[in-house]
């Protein structure tokens, strides 16, 4: 049975059997999601910039109607969207710089029984999946997301997304399926009693 814990251990310890396949979060994810919300900031400060200067606004009827308490009702508006966005970009760059700081933290291990998957410091961010709680795994892509499926005995299945903590997902989780293959193998070959 995996330990996700002593897992952890091994791994915060440089202590890595030559079987795991030890993952670890690359630096281009998180400078990717900076430039992101950076971009959305800075985006948010350039649009109110040319709403004030060109003393226009953005909303629905604005050019047929002359009412000035409804183009003040969609300035609030724009200027309200733009200050969300500012806020939220500021907020999100802050929170990756964070992440940052915590990507040792962060690993996916690939070994001869399973996968464990670590993504933060909380321990709700720490999952494992033993290969023989499943009788098949396949991927899945949907709406621009890759997913592992994994079936249970049951037939309900679990779908692990992934995101590119480590690299391109699917070469990923090409790793975990023939990781998962070997160990179909190695038990199907194993006497059993």
């Amino acid at each position: 049975m995996i330990d996700p814990q002593a897992v952890t251990n091994a791994i915060q310890q440089a202590q890595i059997p030559p079987t795991w396949r030890v993952l670890r979060a690359k630096t281009s994810y998180y400078v990717q999601g900076i430039v992101f919300w950076l971009i959305c900031a800075v985006g948010a400060i350039v649009g109110a910039i040319a709403l004030y200067s060109s003393n226009s606004v953005i909303g629905y009827g604005v050019q047929t109607i002359t009412n000035p308490t409804y183009t003040t009702i969609w300035q609030i508006i724009d200027y309200g969207f733009l200050l969300a966005v500012l806020v939220v970009g500021i907020s999100q760059t802050v929170s990756t710089f964070k992440q940052i700081g915590e990507r040792d933290r962060v690993f996916l291990a690939i070994l001869p029984d399973g996968f464990v998957m670590k993504l933060g410091a909380k321990p709700s961010q720490l999952v494992m999946y033993p290969f023989g709680n499943f009788t098949n795994m396949v991927t899945s892509t949907s709406n621009n997301t890759f997913a592992l499926v994994m079936t249970l005995p049951n037939g309900r299945t679990i779908r692990q997304r992934f995101s590119g903590h480590f690299g391109a997902p699917k070469p990923v989780a090409q790793e975990i399926l023939a990781a998962f293959a070997a160990y179909r193998t190695a038990y199907a070959m194993a006497p059993h009693q």
